[in-house]
């Protein structure tokens, strides 16, 4: 049984649909280029948000993606994925490893580091070299670690992602079958400001759908989120990490 998610052949045929240029088959040629704009521009619409309860942005929670990422013996620099866009969480080893948590550190403080020694053990510090700011393995942002890995670990972390322009015609949409109508009426609602030079029906309705999903993406949001870990006094204390002596202060989600 299908799933009912969006993709993209069926959101660029149900824009074409609406301007008039096909009749219910998939576009070619200018309809094609035509509708897919739209599409792009209505998936921008959709994936940055405004929540209107409080005027500030949302991040949808489908937004977030776990990254597990394998470090090889002598090898410091490893590409993020495609579409990442910020740390959410640093680096943690696997749960068997008793190693302390990674510290951020600027790409320049890191590489004199490296220029003052190198070093070989389990990594403690880690930097992001965003593309064109010393980037050295091609278009993609990279971690950076120090000391350089010893030997082989897994690291893990959660990042933001800027979702990747749909080229597949069977790729689905982000969000799932719960954001499928918001983004097909945010692509509606940019065919008919842009080609009917009017604020319509489906304008409202990307609005609503919008802050309907909101709501309930942010519930969703809430229930992982079990809060900062806090001592059973009338005051919140601080966890300290007694191999540092730093505080730390950690969200916990359900699962972890």
């Amino acid at each position: 049984m299908a799933k009912l998610e969006l993709t993209l052949s069926e959101l660029v045929t149900r824009i074409s649909d609406f301007l008039g240029d096909v009749n219910g088959t998939e576009p070619t040629g200018t309809a094609l280029t035509l509708a897919t704009g739209i599409v792009s521009r209505g998936l921008r619409r959709f994936l940055y948000p405004i929540d209107m309860r409080t005027g500030t942005a949302h991040e949808w929670s489908f937004m977030k993606q776990l990254c597990r990422l394998p470090l090889k013996a002598l090898v410091w620099q490893y590409p993020l994925p495609a579409n990442f866009s910020e740390l959410v969480s640093d680096p943690v080893f696997g749960d068997d490893d008793l190693y302390p948590a990674m510290k951020k550190i600027a790409p320049e403080k890191m590489l004199n580091l490296r220029a003052a020694q190198t070093t070989e053990f389990a990594p403690s510090f880690y930097a992001i070299a965003k593309t064109g700011a010393g980037s050295t393995l091609g278009e993609q942002d990279e971690i950076w670690f120090y000391p350089i890995p010893d030997s082989t670990y897994t690291v893990r972390f959660w990042y933001k992602l800027d979702p990747l322009k749909p080229e597949a015609t069977n790729e689905v949409l982000p969000g799932g079958a719960k954001a499928a109508e918001a983004i097909i009426e945010h692509c509606l609602a940019v065919a008919e400001q842009q080609e009917n030079d009017k604020v319509g029906l489906h304008t409202e309705l990307a609005a609503r759908l919008t802050q309907e999903l909101i709501v309930h993406d942010a519930r969703s949001n809430d229930s992982m989120l079990i809060g900062n870990l806090r001592f059973g006094d009338s005051y919140a204390r601080p966890l300290v990490d007694h191999s540092t002596y730093e505080t730390q202060y950690n969200n916990w989600y359900a699962g972890e």
